[in-house]
C-alpha cells in the first residue's frame, strides 16, 4: 500500500511514507552497508541484511525496534526473500 522499506550504504534500512514522501522510521542496527529489505504479509516485521552478515528483523512502527538477529553467514549477505506461505526467509550470501 502506502509503504515503502529501503536499504543504504549509511547502515539503515527506513520506512517511507509515500503519501507523506517522507521517512517514519529509521533501524539503525546493522553495523555496515544495508543491502536488501523485507516485510511480512502482516506488514508488522520488517526483515534486513547487509555487510554485518547478519539478518535483522524488527518492528515497522514505533520506535523500530529490533526482535532477532540471525548470524550464520561467513560473509556479506546480499540479497533476502520472504515467502509469505509457510513464513519462510531465504538468504543469499557471498560466503557461496
Amino acid at each position: 500500500g502506502k509503504q515503502l522499506l529501503s536499504s543504504s550504504r549509511d547502515k539503515t534500512a527506513k520506512v517511507w511514507d509515500l503519501t507523506a514522501k517522507e521517512s517514519v522510521l529509521t533501524f539503525p542496527q546493522h553495523q555496515n552497508t544495508v543491502f536488501d529489505v523485507a516485510v511480512s504479509t502482516d506488514g508488522k516485521t520488517g526483515y534486513s541484511v547487509g555487510a554485518d552478515k547478519q539478518m535483522r528483523a524488527w518492528v515497522t512502527s514505533g520506535d523500530g525496534k529490533q526482535v532477532r538477529a540471525t548470524g550464520g553467514h561467513g560473509d556479506e549477505v546480499y540479497k533476502l526473500q520472504y515467502f509469505a506461505k509457510g513464513e519462510w526467509m531465504v538468504t543469499c550470501s557471498a560466503d557461496k
